[in-house]
């Protein structure tokens, strides 16, 4: 028999080209397409290591049929490769389950080809979809799941480990309809995207060539497989890892755990660069969590995957029936009956408010601020209601079958302004006024930025004041002899520089205001320092002490006293330059940012 390598048609030997590609053929198998005088094989749908499969018609039934045979390249190497082949398919044929792969036959050829007949499964494989499509809907993995789990069960109830659990030896297809008890299988891909429809998807596993044994019922002593490293790297458990002879159902369940870890975050939980680190992560690391990939899985679906990835098998779930009623607990919000849906009772105020689910515009609601939006299906989704003037409301929920309430109050984005606006002047009004920083505050839980600074610009008033107001500053603390009559009088009894020390702190005063303000509302990157808060508290105080205190002292000297400390005209405007420029640099803060001296 010979193939072509491109469209993987089979063809008898007198056949040299394909006749649709055009291309020449390789010899397989030896013999015609023929099997046994029943089978026509049409052509090559898998092949793997030790055999191939083969999509065949039964000559006199016209049925679709799968054909697994052991290659004879394979066979001629290890003489108990027939045996293994025999083995596996009495194992599969043992179950006899809707959710595992059915066996019809068995034969070996005139040429000692030895093959096993199976039913024709035509689908795509959940490793496909998951690596298409990546997680699954949860609603749609509990309906896959739980007949995997059913199929698994099947297999452990006779003492039967597959030892090969993952996605690509899982095979979904859909039952379209029953006519005359024959179910009638449609292919997942004849379907356009759009209307493809998986609420009537069968799961089906297949593939026990690693199947073992783990207990004898009547003279089943001899394995399938020995002891070594079998399986698939990403899917093992850790015993499998170890290379144990002794695995039983515990090492399926974990598998299965990897499997339903995948579907649920389109992830695997343990991954690596090469077989050596991904053992190594199934045997030492903690799985991650659920949740942090996918937080809409519920927390109780968590717990139930993390414990069937416990690294020891006594921590896990010790048979099937036990995974099997805990996901159904975890899961029972989308076990909906058939027929049954969600409705979702929106009741909004004010009315007339736009509904959203899942993105998708459902209506309006109407003058009394209700709506009902029927026939979603049950589990996760995503409301969003939105309304002209007002922000928007979004919540996440999860309902099962039946009726779900659902109640939204909008804010309006005017009353939020104002209420912003209220709660930071009052926080100007206590003894303790500092620059105010960018916040987050709360309302009645809609949650608003409120930014007092609203000319994030370079103000060039701003800018000019500053500059005024240190230059006038350092003309009158070179100008003038005495820089004010207080620090003079204890200079000249104390014989203390007072007078220089003072000048200085009067320069780094009106430096430090002045950047104090002009520094947070010019870059944005300084807004919410608190350290320039707190320098425009400290040289506000010194301000009025180095400053504003003695033009007062001064000011009374110069009307009530003859001394001689009192300083010159001139040294008073220019005090009253500075104070004005710094206070009207202030008000130019407090309007944006409600800024206030110290009281």
């Amino acid at each position: 028999m010979k193939e072509c390598a491109y469209c993987n048609r089979c063809f008898d030997d007198d056949v040299t080209v394909c006749p649709k590609d055009s291309q020449p053929l390789m010899e397989t198998l030896a013999g015609s397409c023929i099997v046994d005088t029943k089978y026509q094989l049409e052509s090559c749908i898998g092949r793997g290591g030790m055999g191939a499969v083969y999509r065949a018609k039964h000559i006199h039934l016209n049925r679709p049929f799968a054909i697994k045979t052991v290659l004879p390249e394979f066979a001629s190497r290890d003489p108990q490769a027939k045996e293994r082949f025999l083995q596996e398919a009495q194992a599969a044929a043992a179950i006899q389950h809707p959710n595992v792969v059915a066996i019809t036959d068995f034969g070996v050829t005139g040429d000692k080809l030895f093959y096993y007949v199976m039913e024709y499964i035509e689908g795509n494989s959940l490793g496909d979809i998951l690596r298409k499509e990546g997680a699954m809907a949860p609603d749609r993995a509990y309906k896959v799941f739980k007949q995997v789990l059913a199929g698994i069960g099947a297999a452990h109830r006779l003492h039967m480990v597959h030892r090969d659990l993952k996605p690509s030896n899982i095979m979904l297809t859909t039952l379209a309809n029953l006519q005359d008890d024959f179910k009638i299988l449609i292919p997942l891909t004849d379907e356009p995207e759009e209307k493809k429809n998986t609420d009537n998807e069968i799961a089906k596993v297949v593939d026990f060539g690693l199947a073992r044994f783990v207990k004898t019922a009547v003279n089943r002593s001899s394995e399938l497989q020995e002891g070594g490293l079998v399986g698939s790297p990403l899917y093992m458990s850790p015993e499998q890892c170890e290379e144990a002879s002794n695995v039983d159902e515990r090492s399926d369940i974990y598998s299965l755990g990897v499997i339903l870890f995948h579907m649920l975050t389109g992830e695997v939980p343990f991954k690596g660069s090469s077989l050596t680190a991904v053992l190594s992560a199934h045997l030492l690391k903690s799985p991650p969590s659920l949740r942090s990939i996918k937080p809409e899985i519920p927390e109780k679906l968590e717990k139930v995957v993390l414990k069937t990835l416990a690294k020891k098998p006594d921590l896990r779930y010790q048979n099937i029936s036990e995974f099997a009623e805990d996901f159904d607990v975890a899961m029972s919000i989308y076990a909906t009956p058939e027929g049954q849906k969600l409705n979702v009772v929106v009741q909004t105020v004010p009315p007339s408010c736009e509904i959203y689910i899942d993105d998708e515009f459902r209506g309006r609601t109407g003058p009394e601020g209700r709506l009902v939006v029927k026939g979603l299906k049950a589990g996760s989704h995503k409301a969003r209601i939105t309304l002209k003037g007002c922000l928007d409301w979004e919540q996440a929920f999860t309902g099962g079958a039946g009726d779900f309430n659902l109640s939204a109050t909008l804010q309006r984005k005017e009353d939020i302004a104002l209420a912003a606006s209220a709660k930071l002047q009052g926080k100007t009004s206590n003894t303790t006024r500092r620059l105010p920083e960018a916040r987050m505050e709360n309302t009645d839980s809609v949650y608003y930025r409120a930014i007092p600074n609203q000319a994030p610009e370079i103000s060039y008033l701003d800018l000019v004041l500053g500059i005024v107001s240190i230059l006038v500053t350092l003309t009158m603390t070179r100008a003038f002899d005495n820089i004010d009559p207080l620090s003079a009088a204890i200079s000249q009894r104390s014989g203390l520089p007072i007078e220089s020390i003072v000048s200085y702190l009067v320069i780094l005063t009106v430096v430090g205001f002045n950047l104090s303000i002009i520094i947070p509302d010019q870059l944005p990157n300084y807004r919410n320092s608190i350290i320039f808060g707190r320098i425009f508290n400290f040289t506000s105080l010194l301000l009025i002490l180095t400053i504003i205190l003695p033009l007062i002292i001064a000011t009374i000297f110069k009307f009530f006293s003859n001394t001689e400390n009192v300083p010159p005209i001139a040294w008073f405007g220019m005090r009253a330059l500075v104070i004005g420029c710094c206070l009207l640099l202030q008000q130019q803060a407090k309007s944006r940012r409600k800024v206030g001296f110290l009281s």
